[in-house]
């Protein structure tokens, strides 16, 4: 059942979990899905308004340089507010790199939702 208003897609945001699956030279092993869970402690699951995007994105304030192919919005809360770059997006069979996130205001005063800026992971 969809979301009422604009938040149509429900999407599974993941985090590295602490004891993540290392690969022969010691480092997470970010291709293994024993290497993720859920970002919230619980099921990881958010409604989010996606925006299909293409071009160069740069967010000069982290010197980040890359391609943007898709951008989720969804509502700001006490747990949405620690995404960042070292989590990841997952909608149907598709998983998605968090290129960068930050809060987006609307009315100028009240933190509404955080946007995502994500690439299709390959």
């Amino acid at each position: 059942m969809p979301c009422p208003g604009r938040f149509t897609e429900r999407i599974t945001i993941e985090r590295i979990k602490s004891d993540a699956t290392l690969d022969p030279s010691g480092r997470v092993d970010r291709t293994a899905a024993a290497s993720w869970e859920a970002f919230d402690g619980g099921d990881g699951e958010r409604w989010a308004i996606p925006h299909n995007q293409t071009g160069r994105e740069i967010v000069q304030g982290q010197a980040l340089h890359s391609e943007t192919s898709h951008v989720f919005d969804v509502r700001w809360d006490s747990k949405t507010k620690t995404i960042d770059a070292e989590h990841r997006v997952r909608l149907g069979s598709t998983t998605y790199q968090i290129l960068a996130a930050f809060e987006v205001t609307d009315d100028g005063e009240r933190r509404e939702r955080m946007r995502l800026l994500c690439k299709v992971k390959t």
